[in-house]
Parts: C-alpha cells; sequence; structure tokens
C-alpha cells in the first residue's frame, strides 16, 4: 500500500496546492518525512498546514527544478508530460495523487461520474438518494471532500465525480460509472477532443456497469444501463440495455411505466431531468420509488447552476457562473427559454466561441464582455446581439442592472473559466451576488 510506503525519511513531494493536496498533506504520517513543494504559480504560505515542516520549494519558473522526491503528488490540473517530469519517472520517482491512493487502497463499492456538464448536480443527486435509503454513502472527488478523507470514513460506499484531468492519469475500478454528456472542453490542456473523449470514455472500460445518454453519439456504441432524454428505438435494439429511462408525456419512465411525474419534480429544466435520470438508473435497484421522489421533489439544484440569486422589480437576477464552456452558456441560454441580458467572459480553454451564436441570437438582448477573452468573444458574437466590452467586472454587473430592467433577466453565464480575476466559479458567483446587493439602482 502506498501510505506503508511513506517512512522516516521519505522524500515526499506535493506538486500543486490545492485542495486535494492540502488533504493529503493533513492525513499522510509526513512527521518525519522530507517535504518538497512544488507550483507553477505562487505559493500561498497560509494555505498550508500550520505544522508542517517543509524543507523546500520550488515555484514559478523553478517549478521543475531538481526533481528527486521518492513519492510525488500532483493536483489533478497539473499535467505530467512535461520533459523534466518524465526523465524523473525514469530515474524512479513515483507518481501519484489523492484520486490515485483511494483507487489503490479502497475496498469498497464506488460509483462513479464524469461527463463535460452536469457531473457534479448528478452526483450530488445520486448521493441524496443512496442516502434516502438509508445507505451510509459519501459523497468525495471533484465535488464533495477529498478522497483520501472516504478512506477514513465509515461510509458503506462512494460517490465520486472524476473530472477529465484525474482520468487521465487513472484506471479505477468502479461498481457503477455514468457519463453525463460529452462536449468539447478543456482544449487548452488535452491535446485534442478525440484525447478528451477518450480520457472520458475510459471511466466505462473498468465499470461493472455503466449509464449514458443516447443523446451523446460518441458514447452511444457502449453501454449497459441506458438514461434517456428521448425515445431512440433503432439504437435501443442495437445497443440491448437492462434499463432504459426516457421523460415523456409528463412523466420520467422506466421501460417503458411510469416511474415518477415531472409536476413533482422540483428542478425541471430539460438538463437538469436528463441528470435526474442519470442518477435513477444509477442508483437503480439500491433505492425505491418513494427515496427518488422525496430527492427530486426537494432538490433544488447547486449554488452558481442557473441559480436565480435575488428578484427584485420584475427582474430575475441569474448565476450560472459554473458555464465555463460556450456549449453550457448555450445549454443555459436554451433551458432558460426567455430573453436576457448576458455577461460573459473570463479566460478560455481553447474552444470556439462561433457555437455561442444561435443561442445568443434568438436570446439575448444584450451582451456584456468582460475578462482576458473578452475581444476573442466579442468577434465571435459580434452582429448577433449588441456589444460591450468592458474592462470591471463590477461595471458589467452594474450595467447589467440598468439593461435588465426593460428585459426581465440578467444572466452571469461566461462561457469561461474564472481564472483571469477569481479564484473559482464560485468566487465570481459570489462576487456577483455581492455586487447585486450593494447596487443601488435597485431604489431607483
Amino acid at each position: 500500500m502506498l501510505r506503508s510506503e511513506i517512512h522516516s525519511g521519505c522524500r515526499v513531494g506535493f506538486f500543486g496546492i490545492g485542495r486535494s493536496n492540502i488533504a493529503l498533506m493533513q492525513n499522510l504520517p509526513l512527521e518525519k518525512c522530507l517535504i518538497t513543494l512544488r507550483s507553477d504559480e505562487r505559493i500561498d504560505r497560509s494555505a498550508l498546514p500550520q505544522d508542517m515542516r517543509v524543507e523546500r520549494i520550488f515555484e514559478g519558473k523553478e517549478a521543475y527544478k531538481s526533481i528527486d522526491e521518492d513519492i510525488l503528488f500532483f493536483s489533478p490540473s497539473v499535467k505530467r508530460e512535461r520533459q523534466e517530469l518524465c526523465e524523473a519517472k525514469r530515474r524512479g520517482v513515483r507518481f501519484s495523487s489523492d484520486a490515485e491512493l483511494f483507487f489503490k487502497e479502497n475496498a469498497r463499492p464506488v460509483l462513479a461520474v464524469t461527463g463535460s456538464d452536469g457531473k457534479s448536480t448528478t452526483a450530488t443527486l445520486i448521493n441524496l438518494m443512496l442516502n434516502e435509503a438509508g445507505r451510509r454513502s459519501r459523497l468525495i472527488g471533484n465535488i464533495g471532500e477529498p478522497m483520501i478523507l472516504g478512506l477514513r470514513s465509515d461510509a458503506e460506499c462512494f460517490v465520486t465525480e472524476l473530472s477529465s484531468f484525474m482520468l487521465k492519469y487513472l484506471s479505477p475500478r468502479v461498481e457503477r460509472a455514468c457519463i453525463t454528456n460529452i462536449t468539447p472542453n478543456h482544449l487548452n490542456w488535452h491535446e485534442s477532443f478525440e484525447e478528451y473523449k477518450k480520457t472520458k470514455i475510459s471511466l466505462l472500460e473498468n465499470s461493472e456497469k455503466f449509464v449514458v445518454s443516447e443523446e451523446n453519439a460518441c458514447i452511444a456504441g457502449a453501454f449497459g444501463i441506458i438514461s434517456d432524454s428521448s425515445t431512440y428505438g433503432e439504437l435501443k435494439n442495437k445497443y440491448p440495455a437492462e434499463v432504459y429511462l426516457t421523460s415523456e408525456d409528463g412523466y420520467i419512465l422506466k421501460n417503458g411505466e411510469r416511474l415518477i411525474a415531472l409536476s413533482d419534480v422540483r428542478r425541471r429544466e430539460r438538463h437538469n431531468i436528463r441528470n435526474l435520470m442519470m442518477a435513477i438508473a444509477m442508483t437503480d435497484g439500491y433505492v425505491g420509488t418513494s427515496e427518488i421522489a422525496t430527492v427530486a421533489r426537494n432538490f433544488g439544484g447547486l449554488s452558481h447552476r442557473c441559480e436565480v440569486v435575488l428578484q427584485r422589480g420584475g427582474v430575475d437576477y441569474i448565476d450560472s457562473s459554473i458555464d465555463s464552456t460556450p456549449a453550457r452558456t448555450a445549454q443555459t441560454l436554451r433551458s432558460l427559454d426567455r430573453e436576457v441580458i448576458i455577461i460573459l467572459g473570463g479566460r478560455g480553454k481553447g474552444l470556439d466561441f462561433c457555437e455561442l451564436v444561435p443561442a445568443i441570437k434568438r436570446y439575448a438582448r444584450g451582451a456584456l464582455i468582460v475578462g482576458e477573452n473578452a475581444e476573442e468573444i466579442n468577434r465571435a458574437i459580434d452582429g448577433a446581439v449588441p456589444c460591450q466590452v468592458i474592462s470591471d467586472f463590477e461595471d458589467a454587473v452594474r450595467r447589467g442592472v440598468l439593461l435588465a430592467k426593460d428585459v426581465g433577466t440578467l444572466l452571469l453565464s461566461p462561457a469561461s473559466t474564472s481564472f483571469d480575476q477569481f479564484k473559482n466559479y464560485a468566487e465570481r458567483g459570489d462576487k456577483f451576488k455581492e455586487i447585486l446587493l450593494k447596487t443601488q439602482q435597485f431604489d431607483n
């Protein structure tokens, strides 16, 4: 076992000082180890465990210097293909991560979720359903707590959200797996869309059963349980499955039989119905109809995902800061199905913003564009909708408040990551709400 290999005098390194590596620092037996910290960015010393003794710190341009650790733990977003890292691995440096350690040491059932969009919501719904049925399920991974904490828990099973960054270096064995969808994403990190797809699909290879949607042509050819929001008879004949879920005539149907009325579902947007069906398929045989109905009736969605954060003066103010791709922003606009003033922009992922044009043209009455990629987005959608490029995020929100009075909805759906100005999408969404609450125009 990997933890047993950590001994007195062992040289242990951490590349990237994020949530998962901080948890490893706090939970591994490192008292008599020689610790090295590495990061492409400047390391925030205040984020480190207070009692942690660090021998060396390499940051910025020095991050790849003198790699001689026995074990090097990586944050998920750190790529391992750099020449210096490859040479270190050939010299015998052991590479690992929070997720890799968990899957090496865990023997309890795991239900794993990945996808381009909807994976956090789907994983949360699965966990809620299992808990409602009285199972000691624990939510870990990309959403939930760091995975090493699961090893110390009394959980009887785990629900984990796995990103493409994690799956790039993992081959986890899981009881059930699902792919919510696959659309272009993280193309500034992955080599290509094909490589990104293969990374996502790899989760299915070591799962006992898995769930996919027939809507995803790139993964419709290999599945055991299907979740779907439409009926595709020819695919069902070609790819037989144990369970088929469809949404039609006001109900979610399981193998053609009514399971739950859509009127009993709190979040009835098309993508949320799809997420719910994914969760139902993943928990098939583990939970009953009453548990499904309870969760569907009470679940109001996760923060920063098409979340109405304020309603005032006949205007809805909606935070969908999680929308970091053009495809996700287009989906949000289609789900809302109303006119909006939209705030776009941040840091791009190497994706094509022209994909936004049809949805922007149909639903947006004005676009306020901020961030590093503002000019790129403006070039892509200019002519589809009146655009304003604005240098300051707060100024964009304040202008949006004024414009939304005549439209009825102000939507933050950036189609970009937050990393140009914020720590993460949650901080960006919280800032949006903070600005709204102090904006004086509400009183006019």
